[in-house]
């Protein structure tokens, strides 16, 4: 008899054979499919770089770091952080306590002392191991620092519960603000106090992060069941209805109780980069100084110690207005998107708030007398104390070409050296037609640091065309109305420095700024002197004014849709919590946000040339006009493979392309910290900055430029050429999750600080994409189909928009290439090179597919050159043919996870538009460290990719394992056929 088939272990043999060489195959498969994740995590092969004979000596290095060494570079990084902080950390309240004088004794309180907010969380995070702990900065500064407090903090932060973010995960996100109750002062913590009872140092925080908002009611979060928050951490029991995270809690009023029952001299330091409500801590009499820390980064808290120490004189000054009560602020009603009841995904905010955020609210509000300002406002903008005194004049005021330079003498009166800020203001003539803030910032400067009796003229400049307000209305432009505008000398936005500080400035007749009357800014910007076009391309360029755009956006509050808040009736017209009207999305909502079809498709469109070989580098056109004919030749060598993968693969850096001899770069967050993905996971690397409010808090923009030169340096070494950041937003609320990455709620802080990062940053060659444009004030439900934000275009002009304006026109860097013979050559030129998009819509208009945003505004009226990226794209909604097609060049995805493709990249449209986004990606990594060590002629290839090795090796020993298997599983089966073909 014959048996067919084999033994039982045969079979299993030969399928576990079959299975491994299956594996085999998909191993190989699944890594080509995602070779781009795995390059840009993992790394690429090493580069090859082959010069052309002749050129091997010619000086390449484009930029150097200020130092070669890491630790050299460290250095200057914390250095500047230390700076920073010595001048950002601001004094806001001090009965003479402060400084502190000799060795003194101290004892640190609350969780935030030990349990320091650095930074905040997500893309603006660091590596907090860097940073210098609060009491060891007190410590160094020659303070006895009570160590049994800080013990008990450290040995007890996982049991007292603190809040959680989950980044865009509502329900998993917490709000516990997580301050020690008084059961943990048991009588042994008590006892300590003695021996360090010169003074108490209260430390509170509240931590910001990206994904996240600040809980405008903690008690509702719960009772909603929309966060994580539980009723049983015992935190929650002492909530009061309506209790929002920026307030101070219960544990921490008791804490403060505590001390001050305990302690003669009472500092509070608040290490939070939002505004608080701190009410209570200025009007309580036991409450000797409060100090504003902000997120301190690696060295802050250093500069904290010298403060208190008297080391440091503080002159940082407040970038935002701190209320005393936030729910009364006119944003308070539209803080947070709110859903659309017709939609499956789709959330809302609106500004009815207008153009009156911050002190252009509180100072107008007061002066129409509908506030009683010191029941409103605790700290006014541009607020800051000093070890010392100083008086302001306005010594001159000078017009000429549209140009107002203010002159004004600041003497230091007091006893010890210090530094003030010279805020100048200006006051505009209202009649009602178009909204006006009482008073608006027109410039400012930081002194030197003045020594007792010194004085010094500073001169401030601005110019008249400043003044004009954004007529969305009527001129649809800006218009400088005629009258008397007051020009003013401030301590802050409310208080008048003293005597001899108004100046009057009358205009005669009213200017309208429309297209046949650009503004000389929008001449400058497009035509003038730094723009990268030939003489030819200016001469004959037709200047954009700066004309209605918007026009949806404005039709939502005209046609009743919503109110915007106007000071010709503040209370008819006061913001108001959205209603079921507001939160009923219009049929022609829901249409904008569903699912993208193409609509730029022309046919009379002509496909433009590809895979020429016309033998030309890129590197060949570092130093050329962006208008240089060569462009053309070199983009003619493309082919559509070639543009389709640079376009969609710019997580990290974008891909290189041989055709064009476009070289790899590499691309990183944050405005904190550079973060470099290398290696296996995640790693953070380079100096934990402090985060921008405290920046901005400086007043100094020649630290920003410091700063971003600091970041450059790192850069460098770390071989990254494109630094997603800074971040430009405005604090439109103090609930913006996001705060800490921005400046203030004021554009022209916002803008300067902004700009002089970037100015230092670019001429390292690290490339900034300044984010988020535009209008990216709320974190909560960003990615859900992306959320709807209405505003006037007054505000957006005048505000939202202003602050990117400025931080677009205004870097200029020194461009270091070289000639046909290898000689370095010099050019200066603009240094904003990089915007990068933002989650949400205007209206329903995507902003990374708004080519009024991104092509009329940005690339027209403000002569932007260079490229524009998405924020991180996971989501269908950020459909990259529509960016590309409206001005967004570069999709911040990985190729073979990016939820949307091209539908048909043989279409000439679609052509003609990703040549156009190459174009401007290659624009941007030709004037980036990237090109460092090329000249023309130089070819860069790349070897196998490590992880290439490893996947062929796994691959190989999987396919072996399984033929082995397979074989002795055949085998096995022979032989039991012919054990039983014997029988």
């Amino acid at each position: 008899m014959k048996k067919k088939g084999m033994s039982g272990s045969g079979k299993v043999m030969t399928a576990i054979g079959s299975v491994l060489l299956v594996l085999a195959v998909a191993v190989v498969a699944v890594a080509n499919f995602f070779a781009g994740v795995l390059d840009t995590y993992v790394g690429m092969g090493k580069p090859k770089v082959v010069t052309k004979p002749g050129s091997e000596n010619w000086d390449t290095e484009y930029y150097s770091p200020d130092k070669t060494d890491p630790e050299g570079v460290d250095e200057i990084a914390k250095d500047v952080t230390r700076r920073i902080a010595e001048e950002g950390i601001t004094l806001m309240k001090n009965n003479g306590i402060l400084p502190l004088k000799g060795n003194e004794s101290v004892s640190l309180f609350g969780r935030r002392s030990v349990d320091t907010a650095w930074g905040g969380t997500g893309s603006g995070a660091g590596d907090e191991g860097q940073c210098t702990p609060m009491a060891q900065a007190l410590g160094d500064q020659g303070f006895m620092v009570n160590d049994t407090l800080t013990k008990l903090y450290a040995d007890n932060l996982d049991k007292v519960e603190k809040g959680y973010n989950a980044m865009d995960k509502l329900d998993a996100t917490t709000y516990y603000i997580g301050e020690f109750p008084m059961s943990y002062y048991t009588t042994s913590v008590t006892g300590s106090y003695g021996k360090y009872s010169d003074a108490a140092i209260v430390v509170i925080g509240r931590q910001g992060g990206e994904g996240f908002d600040f809980a405008t009611d903690l008690k509702g979060s719960i009772s909603s069941g929309e966060t994580a928050m539980s009723k049983d951490v015992a935190e929650t029991k002492n909530y009061e209805n309506g209790q929002h995270q920026l307030e101070m809690t219960y544990e921490e009023k008791e804490l403060l109780k505590h001390v001050e029952e305990n302690f003669e001299n009472v500092v509070v330091v608040v290490n939070s980069s939002n505004v608080m409500e701190l009410g209570e801590l200025n009007d309580d009499e036991n409450v000797d100084a409060i100090v504003w820390l902000a997120y301190p980064g690696s060295r802050g808290t250093v500069a904290l110690a010298e403060i208190l120490a008297g080391q440091i004189n503080p002159s940082g000054h407040t970038v935002d207005t701190w209320p005393r009560d936030l729910t009364k602020d006119p944003t308070f009603p539209n803080t947070t998107t709110k859903a659309y009841s017709n939609l499956d995904e789709g959330f809302t905010v609106e500004y009815e708030e207008g153009i009156y955020v911050g002190y252009r609210y509180y100072e107008t509000a007061d002066a129409d007398n509908f506030i009683d300002y010191d029941e409103a406002v605790v700290y006014p903008f541009g607020y800051g104390l000093s070890y010392t005194t100083f008086e302001q004049q306005i010594k001159d005021v000078q017009e000429e070409d549209g140009e107002i330079t203010v002159t004004v003498s600041v003497k230091n009166t007091g006893s010890v050296s210090g530094k003030d800020v010279v805020q100048v203001y200006f006051h505009a003539p209202y009649d009602g037609a178009v909204e006006k803030a009482e008073v608006v910032l027109a410039g400012y400067v930081k002194t030197d640091l003045l020594n007792a009796g010194e004085t010094k003229d500073y001169q401030v400049s601005f110019n008249e065309e400043d003044m004009a307000s954004f007529d969305y209305k009527n001129a649809g432009c800006y218009v400088l109305d005629k009258g008397n505008y007051i020009i003013s000398v401030r301590k802050n936005a409310h208080e008048i420095y003293g005597d001899n500080c108004e100046w009057d400035l009358n205009v005669p007749e009213q200017i309208v700024y429309d297209q046949s009357n650009p503004r000389k800014s929008e001449i400058e910007a497009q035509t003038g002197e730094y723009v990268n076009y030939s003489d030819e391309w200016k001469q004959n360029h037709k200047v954009e004014a700066a004309v209605t755009r918007f026009g949806w956006m404005n039709d939502h509050f005209e046609e009743g849709k919503a109110t915007i808040l106007s000071r010709k009736d503040f209370k008819g017209t006061f913001p108001t919590a959205p209603t079921a009207a507001d939160l009923t999305a219009s049929d022609e909502l829901v249409k904008e946000m569903g699912t993208y079809e193409p609509d730029y498709y022309d046919e009379a469109d002509t496909a433009p040339k590809t895979g020429a070989n016309n033998g030309l580098q890129l590197i060949a056109l570092r130093g050329a006009a962006y208008d240089d004919p060569r462009w053309d030749e070199l983009l003619d060598q493309l082919s559509v493979k070639d543009m389709n993968n640079l376009i969609c693969a710019g997580n990290q850096g974008t891909v290189p392309l041989g055709s064009i001899g476009l070289p790899k770069s590499g691309a990183t967050d944050g405005p904190a910290g550079l973060k470099q993905y290398g290696g296996i996971g995640f790693s953070a690397s380079g100096n934990f900055n402090c985060c921008g409010t405290l920046v901005a808090a400086t007043w100094n923009v020649d630290l920003a430029i410091e700063y971003g030169n600091a970041v450059g340096n790192e850069a460098i070494l770390g071989k990254v050429s494109g630094w997603y950041a800074p971040g430009n937003d405005l604090h439109r609320t103090a609930f913006g999750g996001r705060n800490f990455e921005y400046y203030s709620e004021d554009p022209l802080v916002s803008g300067k600080t902004c700009a002089g990062t970037i100015q230092g940053a670019t001429q390292k060659g690290f490339a900034c994409y300044v984010k988020h444009f535009a209008l990216n004030d709320v974190e909560t439900h960003r990615d859900d189909n992306g959320p709807t934000v209405w505003s006037n275009e007054q505000a957006m002009r005048e505000l939202n928009l202003k602050a990117f304006e400025i931080a677009v026109k205004e870097p200029v860097i020194d461009l270091e290439y070289l000639d046909e013979n290898g000689n370095t050559q010099h050019k200066n030129m603009r240094g904003s090179i990089g915007v990068m998009s933002s989650f949400n819509r205007l209206g329903g208009v995507w902003t990374g597919g708004c080519s009024e945003l991104l092509n009329e505004v940005l690339r027209g009226e403000w002569g932007f050159t260079g490229c524009v990226i998405t924020d991180y794209d996971g989501t269908e909604y950020m459909n990259c043919e529509e960016a590309v097609s409206n001005g967004n060049d570069l999709i911040l995805a990985n190729i073979s996870t990016l939820p949307s493709k091209f539908k048909d990249t043989n279409n000439a449209s679609t052509q003609q538009v990703m040549r156009q986004a190459v174009k401007n990606i290659a624009y941007l990594t030709l004037n980036s460290n990237a090109v460092n060590g090329m000249s023309d002629g130089t070819k860069v290839t790349y070897g196998i990719a490590p992880w290439k090795f490893a996947v062929g090796a796994l691959a190989a020993l999987l396919a072996i394992a399984g033929g082995l298997l397979i074989f002795f599983g055949l085998k096995k089966k022979n032989k039991q056929v012919t054990k039983i073909e014997n029988k």
